[in-house]
């Protein structure tokens, strides 16, 4: 009888601490939605704050804030939401996370409304190395990212200071790098990994170009082939038929 009892006990003893257990964890893994808000600032077209790829949860709310020193259109991809910023009016998007999946974020600069202008990175603007600096290399870099058509870049760098502005070191060469898709601009970057999207599928030829805060390439460049195998379906390709090109800057990941 005496066994039967403290089997009986040590059975509801089991159950119990399986049963705290179970709350625990249930605690553990539960998940109140997050207010989110990530301060971008554009130069330039480069991407001097923020660090993409920005990162929420499914059911978050998320703010977009984007201070520009020139007029631009701001245009988050998948929630198809856009909307323009320029100097001392940033552009603030709003909105609860719903969807999941990666999502491109690019601008479009306007030539007519801005204040400055871009010099064309293929036009022959010439940088120039500080007196008695070592020559800068790159090494371009690829992968395939999880999403349709989508493509991770890097670079590594020698002798070459990422910058977003005048500051740096004097003793090399500084400024951004420009990365180019058959021969298009696609993007300015001032942080060495960025995502893109290709949209059609085959051999593509990547190039990373060197250049200064004017936008002068110093003539230093890595080149690469890369095979997508399916590329994104382009459906907001030509939602834009602006006067200004189109530059991806990151993505916004939302995790299930």
């Amino acid at each position: 009888m005496e066994n039967t009892m403290a089997n009986r006990n040590n059975t509801l003893l089991l159950l119990g601490l399986s049963l705290v257990l179970t709350c625990l964890l249930a605690a553990c893994t539960s998940r109140e939605p997050e207010d989110r808000t990530f301060n971008l600032e554009v130069q330039d077209g480069i991407l001097v704050r923020g660090n993409p790829p920005l990162q929420v949860n499914q059911g978050d709310g998320v703010t977009i804030v984007v201070d520009a020193n020139e007029h631009i259109s701001f245009h988050l991809h998948g929630y198809d939401l856009e909307q323009e910023a320029g100097p001392g009016k940033p552009a603030k998007l709003v909105f609860l996370a719903n969807a999941t999946g990666s999502f491109p974020f690019t601008i479009h600069v306007s030539k007519s409304s801005g204040t400055h202008e871009h010099t064309d990175p293929v036009s022959g603007c010439q940088g120039i190395l500080p007196n008695d600096a070592p020559t800068p290399e790159i090494v371009l870099m690829t992968g395939m990212g999880h999403d349709t058509g989508e493509v991770k870049v890097s670079v590594e760098l020698q002798n070459f200071s990422l910058m977003s502005d005048a500051s740096g070191s004097k003793d090399v060469a500084g400024g951004h790098w420009h990365l180019f898709i058959d021969g298009k601009l696609v993007g300015m970057y001032a942080t060495p990994e960025t995502t893109i999207t290709v949209e059609k599928a085959g051999h593509h030829q990547f190039m990373a170009t060197l250049s200064d805060n004017a936008h002068c390439e110093y003539g230093i460049s890595a080149n690469v082939t890369v095979h997508v195998e399916e590329g994104a379906r382009g459906e907001e390709e030509a939602h834009h038929k602006d006067d200004g090109g189109e530059i991806e800057l990151g993505r916004l990941d939302v995790m299930p």
